[in-house]
């Protein structure tokens, strides 16, 4: 997913990286802090770029800031998240 200028890649792994596409270098986010998610396979990014979605676990949806990758906050449902690419 393309993210203003870094691209966001995930897969069925605790980690995440991010490619900041002008200055040409990747970083490895390891976690979101305070999660236990196995899995940051599935995700979106907000329409302003200033979040990133993440499906969570039990019917959560995990919001984290897009510039610090950290956790910003947990919505929760009672039912199943999908996401519509």
């Amino acid at each position: 997913m393309f993210a203003g200028r870094e691209v966001i890649v995930t897969g069925r792994r605790k980690h995440f990286y991010s490619y900041d596409v002008v200055s040409g270098t990747a970083s490895r986010v390891p976690f979101i802090r305070g999660r236990l998610e196995k899995s940051l396979e599935w995700f979106t990014a907000s329409p302003d770029g200033k979040y990133l979605a993440f499906v969570g676990d039990n019917g959560e949806i995990v919001l984290v800031s897009a510039r610090s990758k950290q956790w910003v906050a947990n919505l929760k449902m009672n039912g199943m998240v999908v996401i519509m690419c």
